[in-house]
């Protein structure tokens, strides 16, 4: 992995300096139409003076690779298309790779992967159609989850581990929402009271990394119908939010009250507006729901503020993914 990563910072580097070599007249030369005026060969694209692109065409369509900078010249994405599809791409922040995704055409199948700044492995995931197991990590490399997708959503059976390798819960997810759950352990084995939740009905009892109860959620026919009660640390009540009968807006927290996300509900699903924040209180990720899947443009920022990556999603898939202007 690291070795892939130098060649590809390496290479954005040659180009990058090759392309600021050029003057006006050469950067314009190489933006070239074949003979029935479609985009042919490498195409670069400047704003504000700056070298934001550099891609290569064939027949007006992506063939090749396409790389993204940012304002400092700095990598942002490169992806490899076949006549016009894409068939991996790896995105960047601070000159890091932070995911890598390559579709294999034949079996309609996907393998993705999401990296800590560490570049060790965040998620990965293996997919055909959508359907398949995404596995969850630590920033040390321990596998804190495994879980069955479908749809391109966490879907089916899920196992959630402790970092010393304790089975820490099991149960069954449907439509992202927990329908059934089996057991649930502390670090060191002890059982948990997680409440009564049984075939998308009932309670279920959240707790922060301390043992203390953080929230408690009701669950009507697999919709999350009612916010019972949120504390943060040492039991001081929160604003539990708005929602109720399914309606309204779920805020989580973080352990020491501040705020982590906002969710909008309508009859139990999520619908509408999601914010999520950093610890400091700038925006993580932002974008809308409908009926639980991911919709339209998505945006994700980084812990200063700026905006990383844009995403267009239909019904929970991923359809296009753009970078920063």
């Amino acid at each position: 992995m690291k070795s892939t990563l130098l060649y590809l910072l390496l290479f954005t580097h040659a180009v990058v300096c090759l392309g600021q070599e050029h003057d006006k007249n050469t950067r314009q030369s190489i933006n070239n139409l074949d003979e029935e005026g479609l985009k042919t060969g490498v195409w670069s694209k400047y704003k504000k003076g700056l070298l934001k692109s550099i891609s290569s065409y064939s027949k007006g369509k992506y063939n090749g690779y396409h790389i993204s900078l940012l304002n400092d010249s700095t990598i942002q994405s490169l992806s490899i298309y076949e006549n016009g599809n894409v068939k991996s791409y790896f995105l960047f922040t601070s000159n890091k790779l932070w995911r890598r995704n390559l579709n294999f055409e034949a079996s309609n199948a996907s393998f993705q992967v999401d990296y800590y700044p560490n570049q060790l492995p965040k998620t990965s995931g293996i997919y055909t159609r959508g359907n398949g197991v995404l596995i969850d990590y630590s920033e040390d490399g321990k596998v804190t989850s495994i879980n069955s997708t479908q749809s391109h959503q966490v879907e089916g059976y899920y196992t959630k581990f402790y970092k010393n390798g304790q089975l820490k819960e099991h149960g069954i997810m449907k439509n992202t929402f927990p329908w059934t759950i089996f057991c649930v352990y502390d670090s060191l084995g002890n059982s948990i009271d997680f409440g009564n939740i049984r075939n998308g009905n009932g309670t279920l009892k959240l707790y922060h990394n301390t043992g203390e109860l953080y929230k408690i959620e009701e669950y009507k026919n697999g919709l999350y119908w009612n916010t019972k009660k949120v504390y943060a640390i040492r039991k001081k009540k929160l604003n539990k939010g708005s929602i109720k009968n399914g309606n309204g807006e779920v805020i989580n927290y973080y352990m020491d009250g501040s705020i982590k996300s906002k969710t909008s509900f309508e009859k139990g699903l999520k619908n509408g507006v999601f914010i999520s924040y950093y610890r400091n209180g700038e925006v993580n990720e932002i974008g809308v729901y409908i009926n639980n899947k991911k919709h339209n443009e998505w945006e994700k920022y980084d812990e200063n503020g700026d905006l990383e990556t844009k995403y267009l999603y239909e019904n929970g898939e991923v359809k296009v993914i753009g970078c920063a202007d």
